[in-house]
């Protein structure tokens, strides 16, 4: 029997599919083992939380994620940021702030969010500054999925925009992280967050992308092996499994999927990630690279206005299939580089070919490739003929393959959040 205490856990994912999942899994272990746990996040995702059996809150609505969706300037590896953050966090940063407010008033309340919840981040400073009683604080986790933005000097992150090496000085890194960092960050949020954070009776700060890990609790759902810590990251960070949660118990797939997976040789699956719209030279190239190559492919995506008019008879479109359930059975993964994509494909045994856009899309491409288990392409030279190739070298590689069953064989027997809620639960007596 689980003896831990049970208390209230508030999760604020913010983001597509690929950042909502590891919350609802989060969540879902913690209320298995008897805590109360309510996710607040936007109103695209109310049905496969509610399905899930978690309660749900709103924080945005589903035509303000259509909307930000929308914009081209999302997966500029300059701009990303900054249309993410105007048609994104600032609209909701209040929101957000005034829900963790209300829910942490009359009761002890962990607060999980990523870094992007500028709002729970100036909420819990806020209510911590006020109550001396260390029992009725709030603590506030700060969950990164990816090991790209736990910025460091000593091992930094390959990120859009900042061309730094290991092999560079240390001072010539600390300046371009430094630069980075103003350019891409401070100056894009720092005004609006320090507007809220003013009305609060908070004072300003600067380098956001240090202030938004909480001092409380970081925790990185990803493994060592997978990123090894530099000596720089935060002391308060924890890190734990990669989270794998895909909808598999609730969606299952389509019987129609189901048959194309057995009717033929192992497809390559092409997704460019839930939340994009733009990527419809990604398809017309992945698809013509597998048609020369007289391949099966799966093509998934909730906005089929991004596909060619017609298809190839050996290439099928469905909007969503967990990849658990289907990545063991495909060939090869062609996609944008997200992290949860990465990590499915690792666990599948199967090469991936990633093309980045943004974000941390980069730096998943390069740990890909130091595990010797994938390849990239640059969006400029997205072409078939270079797929093509790609996916031959990957598919007839000895050594791919040999990598590709010994990173698999590292999640023999890991339990997906196993770690992560030991790590919640000790905040509890905190």
């Amino acid at each position: 029997m689980n003896e831990t205490p049970h208390k209230h856990f508030l999760l604020l994912p913010f983001g597509s599919a690929g950042d909502v999942h590891p919350f609802v899994g989060l969540g879902l272990a913690l209320q298995q083992r008897g805590h109360h746990v309510e996710i607040a996040t936007n109103g695209y995702f109310e049905s496969l939380i509610r399905r899930c059996g978690l309660p749900f809150s709103e924080l945005g609505s589903a035509d303000e994620f259509l909307e930000v969706s929308q914009q081209p300037g999302l997966w500029n590896p300059l701009h990303g940021f900054a249309t993410l953050f105007r048609f994104g966090i600032q609209r909701i940063m209040k929101r957000q702030m005034d829900l963790v407010l209300d829910r942490c008033r009359t009761r002890s309340t962990v607060v999980i969010a990523n870094g992007l919840g500028f709002g729970a981040r100036i909420a819990t400073e806020k209510i911590n500054a006020r109550r001396v009683d260390p029992s009725r604080r709030s603590p506030l986790v700060t969950v990164h999925l990816q090991p790209a933005f736990i910025f460091s000097d000593i091992r930094p992150p390959v990120l859009p925009g900042i061309i730094s090496h290991s092999w560079q000085p240390m001072w010539l890194r600390r300046f371009q992280m430094r630069l980075g960092e103003k350019l891409l960050v401070d100056r894009v949020a720092g005004p609006a967050t320090n507007a809220l954070r003013r009305e609060v009776g908070l004072p300003p700060i600067d380098r956001l992308s240090r202030w938004w890990n909480s001092p409380d609790s970081m925790l990185g759902l990803f493994p060592s092996w997978f990123a090894e810590p530099a000596a720089d990251w935060p002391s308060q960070l924890s890190l734990s499994e990669f989270p794998l949660w895909d909808e598999s118990t609730v969606s299952g797939i389509s019987p129609e999927l189901d048959h194309f997976l057995k009717d033929g040789t192992p497809p390559v699956v092409i997704t460019p990630g839930t939340g994009n719209r733009h990527a419809k030279k990604f398809f017309t190239e992945s698809i013509n690279a597998c048609h020369q190559l007289n391949r099966r492919a799966i093509l998934l995506t909730r906005f089929p206005e991004q596909l060619p008019d017609s298809l190839p008879s050996a290439v099928r479109h469905f909007d969503y299939a967990p990849f658990g359930l289907i990545l063991p059975r495909c060939a090869v993964a062609i996609h944008h580089g997200g992290v949860g994509t990465v990590s499915q494909c690792l666990r599948a045994g199967i090469p991936q070919i990633i093309m980045p856009l943004s974000y941390d899309q980069p730096d998943n491409l390069n740990r890909v490739q130091q595990l010797g288990v994938g390849g990239g392409m640059n969006p400029l030279r997205f072409i078939a003929p270079s797929i093509g190739r790609l996916i031959r070298e990957l598919l007839e590689s000895e050594r791919i393959r040999m990598n590709c069953q010994a990173t698999a064989a590292r999640f023999v027997g890991v339990v997906p959040f196993e770690r992560a809620t030991q790590h919640l639960e000790s905040l509890l007596n905190g």
